[in-house]
């Protein structure tokens, strides 16, 4: 099976192209996941990164330094006490749901055309086996059809945003895939799922974009957003205060519409729909969601971080 990142939709001149990718189909007895009290209170988050450019992984790439630093922040607040990491990517498509994690992870660099520094970078935290074969068996009992397989790894969706959340890198790491067959309700169905079985001691990292319009960005980096990109990101933003997740589900695929402009494919954006139903399904809803960065990067990529706790 393969797959490309951005879709086959999108324009030519994207510089992206994700890897090929292999499964195997394993069958699992079900676990109960474990929980955790500190304080009185229950251990439990979950981030969505607005992550951007690949370029943003370096530490001397500065136009990336105020959100790495947002990240290194929130990894202060948000790590201590967790025993696992599960990462959701805007990057790893797939035909169904699978659960990744290995006892021998791997980078994937996943993009042509940039630095060698980046294509050398490396992120190896431990794979959470236990923890992905565990969700895996979970869910297949509450008559989801997921599978566990160990045949992926990181993807820049992962390490550009962990080398900075938890750059010690020895918090161990297992993935959910996005199923491009779903419908955004799916999605949040199946996220729900996934909020009620995982431990309070794992932190949900979920990865990808608001908007996310590479056919129309800027080189410069700075590049002032226009008005549909800027007028979608705050529509969204207020959903996710309101908590109005049949408003973050159902955006329009209308061509024109500041939601079509901002999400002309669905891949970045689903990764939020995941924040918000994992969210949910874990009963994390006392405190308002904190945007703990906001942004534009080359004018049409919102950079906009939302903790969910």
């Amino acid at each position: 099976m393969t797959g490309l990142w951005p879709p086959i939709d999108a324009p030519i001149d994207v510089k992206y192209q994700i890897l090929s990718d292999t499964y195997t189909n394993q069958s699992h007895q079900f676990a109960k996941p474990r929980k955790k009290v500190e304080n009185g209170f229950m251990t439990k988050e979950t981030l969505f990164i607005g992550h951007g450019s690949p370029m943003n992984a370096l530490p001397d790439y500065a136009p990336g330094h105020a959100w790495q630093a947002a990240l290194r922040q929130m990894g202060s607040k948000s790590l201590p006490e967790k025993k696992s990491i599960l990462a959701i990517s805007a990057h790893w498509q797939t035909r169904g749901s699978e659960v990744f994690a290995s006892a021998e992870p791997h980078v994937i660099h996943d993009f042509i055309g940039f630095p060698n520094e980046l294509h050398a970078f490396q992120y190896l935290a431990p794979g959470a086996v236990d923890e992905a074969e565990g969700l895996a068996r979970g869910l297949r009992a509450a008559g989801h059809e997921v599978i566990y397989t160990a045949e992926w790894g990181y993807d820049h969706g992962v390490w550009s945003v962990l080398a900075h959340l938890a750059p010690a890198a020895n918090i161990p790491v297992f993935m959910l895939s996005l199923d491009r067959r779903k419908t955004l309700a799916d999605h949040f169905e199946l996220a729900t799922a996934v909020g009620r079985m995982i431990a309070d001691e794992t932190l949900v990292v979920a990865s990808g974009n608001i908007v996310h319009a590479l056919a129309t960005m800027e080189e410069d980096p700075a590049a002032r957003p226009p008005s549909w990109a800027v007028e979608f990101d705050n529509h969204i933003a207020a959903a996710i205060v309101s908590r109005d997740w049949k408003g973050l589900t159902g955006i329009s695929r209308e061509h024109g519409t500041p939601d079509k402009l901002s999400v002309p494919t669905l891949e970045h954006y689903i990764p939020l729909v995941y924040a918000a139903g994992i969210s949910a399904g874990r009963g994390t809803q006392t405190k308002s969601p904190e945007f703990f960065y906001e942004g534009f990067d080359h004018g049409t990529v919102s950079m906009r971080c939302v903790r969910f706790w």
